[in-house]
């Protein structure tokens, strides 16, 4: 019996260090969850995307969107229900919950312009 006893305890005392190694090996992942958090912006691009409805607005903001997010992700574009490619809502929903994605709403042009002032360089002639 005491050989049996003494291979139970080294079986449970090596579980328990196992254990206890993959709760301390995943402590810095779920303490850098913060650390880690992509911050973007998210700017409604819905309206009439007839050529002479809100088209020229929103080629700004597609045009915007391509300069800011050069190097990483800044501007992020939600399309409206009309839109060929609906899923963007449901993306950015996985981005928040599953990959630590956070975000602010813009509301205006003249405000996404005055936050990504410094990535806009240069003109784009539209025609």
């Amino acid at each position: 019996m005491k050989y049996s006893d003494s291979i139970w305890v080294r079986t449970l005392t090596c579980s328990l260090l196992v254990v206890v190694w993959l709760l301390i090996a995943r402590v810095p992942a779920w303490a850098k969850v913060e650390e880690n958090t992509i911050h973007c912006s998210v700017m409604s691009v819905e309206g009439n995307w007839k050529i002479y409805g809100d088209i020229p607005d929103q080629a700004l903001l597609i045009s915007l969107q391509g300069l800011v997010n050069r190097t990483g992700p800044r501007l992020y574009l939600l399309y409206g229900p009309n839109y060929a490619w609906t899923e963007v809502q449901a993306l950015l929903d996985f981005y928040h919950e599953k990959r630590h994605v956070d975000y602010t709403k813009i509301d205006s042009i003249p405000e996404a312009l005055q936050k990504f002032r410094k990535y806009v360089k240069g003109y784009i002639v539209y025609d």
